[in-house]
């Protein structure tokens, strides 16, 4: 996109000491990566996503239910996503990715 440390930081938030460490792959929130993902539009395979949570969630041999208890999203939407039938917002995908320890470069 051709934008500078301060004009990123403009559009999305997150500070240029944030964007300097992943520019040089030094570690930081994940919750910095995600309000970067989605300024920036990067494409997100939801597809991908919709299948790891659904396996992740079955190697913890969670229920929905359970999932849907931990991250206080609802089961209903959870179905919805491991279905793939509901596109994520990055705020949902940052809540279930947490709580499963799910990477987002796994996902950009």
């Amino acid at each position: 996109m051709g934008l500078t440390g301060p004009e990123l930081y403009r559009l999305c938030g997150v500070h240029f000491a944030v964007i300097y460490k992943l520019e040089n792959n030094i570690e930081v929130p994940d919750k910095s990566r995600w309000v970067l993902v989605e300024a920036l539009k990067v494409p997100f395979n939801s597809n991908l996503f919709a299948k790891k949570v659904r396996e992740k969630r079955e190697v913890l041999e969670w229920s929905i239910a359970q999932l849907s208890k931990v991250t206080k999203v609802s089961t209903s939407v959870i179905q919805l996503l491991e279905s793939n039938k509901k596109l994520p917002s990055m705020t949902l995908c940052y809540k279930l990715a947490k709580k499963l320890k799910l990477n987002l470069e796994d996902f950009v």
